[in-house]
């Protein structure tokens, strides 16, 4: 019975694909597809990888729930570094400024 299912499995997704790009995914022909098909679902066998995938799942349905509970929070990681206040608040002069034109409206 599972080996019936895992061959539905494989035609239904072998079929879900456009013929075109079935064959530059898969494989030329049929029996190379299916053999490709066989590969990508073969991991999802392992009891190890299972539970892997059901931790990575119930993790990022806590982190969406609970944002603080996430490992090095987003504000933290995925800020950009911003000049600090006295850079923002100095005004440009000809100390700075790479296009000083005060000399030239001196006259």
């Amino acid at each position: 019975e599972q080996i019936l299912i895992r061959e539905q499995l494989e035609e239904r997704l072998c079929s879900l694909v456009p013929p075109i790009a079935s064959k530059l995914l898969f494989g030329p022909n049929l029996g190379m597809q299916r053999r490709t098909v066989r590969g990508i679902i073969d991991p999802l066998g392992s009891s190890k990888c299972n539970v892997h995938l059901l931790v990575l799942i119930l993790d990022a349905i806590l982190v969406c729930l609970f944002p603080e509970l996430a490992v090095g929070s987003a504000k933290g990681v995925m800020e950009m570094p911003t000049p600090s206040d006295q850079e923002r608040d100095t005004p440009l002069n000809s100390n700075n400024s790479p296009f000083d034109t005060s000399n030239l409206l001196e006259d």
